[in-house]
């Protein structure tokens, strides 16, 4: 089944969705009806599994797979891996079986309990595990002890490859970066894209895209420097955020502006006609002079006259482990702005937003965006996730040009 979805003439994402919703439930029966070793399975079944479906995603072969099996709440692709799979269908076998109302099919599961519990060395006893899940709450009806069952295997498994996954140094930087609702909205994004961009981010997340940094370390290159400015070198940071030259041919500006654009749209959906708005996209931009005269151009700023006050939004796309630095970095440029307006008569705020390079968003910026301009929390979710998007495009075209010294 692998091999035939691989010469499928489809895109990556459809071959994982294949795998997921045509492979996977046709293996649902046997693996519920045998008793498989699960060293077995994690070393033929998923080992074959996981090297197809990386193929498919276009993930490096040294790329740590947990991020195509974690859910969407910690930045995986919600993936079934196939030892999870077969843990869940023999827990809730047991759980059929050792509630059943023929007594001797009761019996012969309460010998099997026993054969677990002397296995001490066995590395997945299901009806060991069904067991403890009927003594926290023995009043539990079968279908409501099943999901609990399957919920111990599903927690056990998460907490085991995020483990796993955060403690990489370099391969586990983003997931350590996430929260719960961040890596949600990244999850999303990622599976909107087309295919290069979301072989190019995923590999991105683990950093295995082979740039000068990385090429080096494998021995395929005798230097690490950038081509573009001679000078530092060319990691995963460096062409993402921190290339002068790219910053001069306007490579971070154009990423910037694409998402600055999808902010403003949002933000002008939501303001009441008695509020203005100026945006920094344009050469018309200029900060409302009859409040105060300054040279600093905000990238949003919204005023209502009658109740005399100012927001400015600033939008950073930097590196998602570089979030409170950015933020640090835009109150302090606009202190002295913000005390010229109070002295105007006029309440200031400052809101500033964050967009990793690799299109995790910061949560704190868009709570505030949120609070201020009542949106819901549906509104503000599908606001981070376009927003991602957005982050993640422009970046795949900055390495796309990471080597071009011009554009």
């Amino acid at each position: 089944m692998l091999q035939a979805v691989d010469r499928c003439p489809v895109t990556r994402r459809q071959k994982l969705k294949l795998y997921k919703l045509g492979i996977c439930p046709r293996l649902n029966w046997p693996l519920t009806i045998h008793e498989f070793s699960i060293s077995w399975i994690e070393r033929e079944l998923e080992a074959m599994a996981t090297r197809f479906i990386k193929r498919w995603a276009g993930l490096a072969k040294s790329a740590n797979p947990n991020l195509l099996y974690l859910p969407k709440r910690d930045s995986g692709l919600n993936l079934p891996s196939l030892s999870f799979l077969y843990k869940q269908l023999q827990v809730s076998r047991q759980c059929q079986i050792l509630t059943s109302a023929d007594p001797c099919v009761r019996r012969i599961a309460e010998n099997g309990l026993q054969s677990e519990i002397s296995a001490e060395r066995k590395k997945f006893r299901p009806a060991v595990m069904v067991q403890q899940t009927m003594q926290e709450d023995p009043s539990r009806s079968r279908k409501a002890l099943a999901t609990a069952a399957k919920r111990r295997v599903s927690d056990e498994d998460k907490e085991t490859r995020l483990h796993n996954l955060q403690s990489l140094p370099r391969q586990g930087h983003l997931i350590r970066s996430s929260n719960p609702n961040t890596a949600t909205c990244w999850a999303e994004a990622v599976q909107s894209l087309p295919d290069e961009p979301f072989k190019f981010i995923l590999n991105a997340a683990h950093d295995t895209l082979p740039h000068n940094a990385n090429l080096h370390l494998w021995g395929k290159k005798t230097s690490d420097t950038c081509p573009l400015c001679h000078a530092d070198s060319q990691n995963l940071v460096h062409v993402l955020n921190l290339c002068q030259v790219a910053l001069n041919l306007r490579r971070y500006n154009d990423r910037h502006d694409s998402v600055l654009t999808v902010l403003h749209e949002t933000i002008s959906q939501h303001l009441p006609d008695s509020v203005s708005s100026t945006v920094d996209l344009a050469n018309k931009y200029a900060f409302p002079s009859h409040i105060v005269s300054t040279d600093l151009r905000p990238d949003i700023v919204w005023w209502n006259d009658n109740d005399q006050s100012v927001c400015l939004v600033e939008l950073t796309v930097c590196y998602d482990t570089l979030f409170h630095e950015a933020a640090t970095r835009k109150e302090d440029k606009y202190l002295d702005l913000l005390s010229a307006i109070r002295e105007a008569g006029y309440n200031a705020k400052l809101i500033t937003v964050e967009v990793g390079s690799r299109g995790l968003p910061n949560m704190c910026g868009f709570d505030k965006l949120r609070k201020e301009l009542k949106l819901t929390r549906t509104q503000t979710h599908d606001l981070m996730v376009q927003t991602a998007k957005r982050a993640m495009l422009g970046s795949f075209t900055i390495w796309c040009h990471r080597n071009r010294v011009h554009q």
